[in-house]
């Protein structure tokens, strides 16, 4: 379904998401090649991005989502949280911080809990691991999602090692090595 078979997107995105965790990004790369973002319906886009992103295609995220963070035309209706969120983290990825803390920050992590990883990494990029801190510890503790939980942990790990606060992140990384292994 090139543009509403919601349920063609719905696999075709799960089967992305499988790919990247399963370490096989370059497999979305290459399906990647094959869409234009105007193919993408609205529902599809912040998904797609935030998989796009993954996958090491910054700039197709960019393309999907541009156009609603900013639109053209006033009526054209407003950014979702989501969308803001994955537009913010994709801008981050290729080095426009203070754009992407910009977004980012306006996203309240009530709406998405998923903000607090990502302006972390926009700090980290930075060097302002300390503010990134707390922002790890709470997004740990609102994930439900197992795989971002090691993604905090690891991302914690480093703060605390670049904030020389060595016995903590060895512990932190522990748990990672831990709940990793049973997996």
């Amino acid at each position: 379904g090139s543009t509403g078979d919601r349920a063609s997107w719905e696999e075709l995105l799960s089967g992305f998401n499988e790919s990247i965790r399963g370490g096989n990004a370059a497999k979305v790369r290459a399906a990647l090649k094959t869409l234009s973002a105007k193919q993408v319906p609205r529902f599809a886009r912040a998904r797609l991005a935030n998989l796009a992103r993954r996958a090491g295609k910054p700039e197709f995220a960019i393309r999907l989502l541009n156009p609603i963070v900013y639109p053209l035309k006033p009526g054209d209706g407003q950014a979702t949280a989501r969308e803001r969120l994955e537009y913010g983290a994709t801008l981050s990825r290729i080095g426009a911080n203070s754009e992407a803390l910009e977004i980012l920050r306006a996203v309240r992590p009530e709406d998405e809990p998923d903000v607090d990883l990502y302006l972390s990494i926009a700090l980290f990029s930075r060097w302002e691991y300390q503010a990134a801190i707390p922002l790890l510890r709470r997004f740990e503790k609102s994930t439900g999602d197992e795989y971002q939980r090691w993604v905090s942990w690891v991302n914690l790990s480093a703060a605390l090692l670049f904030e020389r606060q060595v016995p903590e992140a060895l512990e932190t990384l522990s748990k990672v090595q831990e709940e990793t292994g049973k997996k």
